[in-house]
């Protein structure tokens, strides 16, 4: 998820907040993005399914807890960019999430013939035969209401009213905002959960206190069907009906 952000974010100039928690600063990161030439763009879909296979960790020496370091891909018009990412991923005490950090950049080695073929969409791997898993804890069914109620929301662009009600933040800053920007960004329409939805979902105890759980539910498109967006937030349980819900991402892990 973490590396995916990223990604994205250098793609789209998105750079306040990534110099704003990284080693370079906006500035110095657009100069980087300008020095690689040809109009940045998302990773495909595909191409980062491949990544995700083949993608490296290296421990950081003399960090505790310990950090990791690894490359992320940029892509252009013309397809693979010269040069990728060096990114640091710094625990949080929540494990595994990770604070994504982006400490430079590097020459990318080239890609295989057939990576490059499934990024095009020549390969046999489609899009739409792409899906999440199921999940292995399901969110409970005294949750789903309220996470429903939510999502409807989303589907009918109801940001403003949801910042409002303290349900997602930052809807109209630029490199924060991390629900709006993310649904706008895809191709296809949100579309309400059906019941099917539950079995995709996840649930874990948050790592800062009793009665707040992590949660993680795809989400389902209008043409596609149950899709590898993902809503990520928590919820908060105090008991009885007092069950709210904050979502702090709307994208594609």
């Amino acid at each position: 998820m973490e590396l995916r952000f990223v990604a994205d974010m250098l793609a789209d100039r998105e750079l306040t907040l990534l110099g704003a928690h990284g080693d370079l600063t906006p500035e110095g990161l657009r100069r980087e993005l300008d020095a690689i030439g040809p109009h940045l763009r998302r990773v495909p879909r595909s191409t980062w399914e491949e990544y995700l296979k083949r993608v490296e960790m290296h421990p950081v020496a003399g960090t505790e807890p310990v950090e990791l370091e690894t490359t992320v891909p940029l892509w252009t018009d013309e397809g693979p960019a010269s040069r990728r990412a060096r990114v640091r991923l710094l625990p949080t005490g929540a494990d595994p999430l990770y604070v994504a950090r982006v400490t430079g950049f590097e020459d990318a080695l080239p890609l295989t013939e057939s990576f490059v073929r499934q990024a095009d969409g020549r390969a046999s791997v489609a899009v739409s035969d792409l899906q999440p898993s199921p999940g292995e804890n399901p969110v409970p069914p005294r949750w789903r209401p309220a996470l429903r109620a939510v999502v409807h929301r989303l589907v009918i662009g109801d940001y403003d009213g949801l910042e409002r009600d303290g349900v997602i933040f930052d809807v109209d800053v630029p490199g924060q905002d991390m629900v709006k920007h993310w649904i706008e960004q895809q191709p296809e329409s949100l579309v309400d959960l059906p019941e099917a939805a539950w079995d995709w979902s996840n649930h874990t105890p948050a790592w800062h206190g009793p009665g707040v759980y992590t949660v993680n539910v795809s989400m389902w498109t209008a043409t596609q069907g149950l899709s590898l967006l993902m809503l990520e937030g928590e919820v908060f349980d105090n008991g009885g009906d007092d069950i709210r819900v904050q979502v702090y991402s709307v994208t594609i892990p």
